[in-house]
């Protein structure tokens, strides 16, 4: 299968075929508490409880057997894919190219004709960092600062500003000028993010449908 390029940074994609054999799932509870307290003295004062919240999640296990006749488990979290046995599928792991391991993408049914994103475009990137922020703001911004400083130096900015503002317009100026860059570069950064996710799901698209040509 063809890999995903972004900036110098490759994701591989590969295919494991089967038969299902068995499937299963069942639901996991996790309970978070927090937040209580008080106090006691001689036998009085208070306590109180504290919040308590859960949150279920899917878990679907069910084992696979490939052509060559082996069999392999696969658990999958977080989502509810319908399956039988005798299903024909096809699952597609993905991974930076220079490790051995990856997650699961994507879920083909050949015996239904249907498809299923098991982690989606968004969910690669932030796990694998295809495309994140490259921690420069803040060190051009003091460089903008100390640029400011060394002009002043140089060519008295300072006399000229403080003639021409008052202050509250020199505040505004000021904070302008230092807040305008790293608006741009979130701007920026959210516009590329955007377009890394969008190629990324017709890769993903593209995968299913040359996995159904390949069973």
């Amino acid at each position: 299968m063809s890999d995903f390029i972004h900036d110098g940074k490759r994701l591989r994609f590969w295919p494991v075929t089967g038969e299902v054999i068995g499937s299963s799932k069942h639901s996991q509870t996790q309970v978070y508490g927090g937040g209580g307290g008080g106090y006691l003295h001689q036998g009085t004062g208070y306590l109180s409880g504290g919040q308590i919240s859960s949150s279920s999640v899917t878990c679907h296990e069910f084992w696979l057997r490939l052509d060559d006749g082996t069999e392999m488990p696969v658990s999958l979290r977080g989502v509810d894919i319908p399956l039988r046995a005798g299903q024909r599928i096809t699952l597609i792991a993905g991974g930076p190219a220079n490790v051995d391991e990856g997650q699961y993408c994507i879920l083909v049914n050949h015996s239904a004709n249907r498809y299923w994103f098991i982690y989606g475009a968004k969910g690669l990137n932030e796990r694998y960092g295809i495309e994140v922020a490259k921690g420069r703001t803040i060190g051009l911004m003091l460089l903008y600062a100390f640029s400011l400083i060394v002009l002043d130096g140089m060519l008295g900015l300072n006399d000229w500003f403080s003639q021409s503002f008052n202050n509250d317009q020199q505040t505004l100026i000021v904070l302008g000028g230092l807040l305008a860059y790293p608006i741009y570069r979130h701007i920026r950064r959210k516009v590329r993010t955007g377009r890394l996710v969008r190629r990324l799901e017709a890769h993903l698209r593209n995968l299913a449908l040359q996995a159904f040509g390949q069973a």
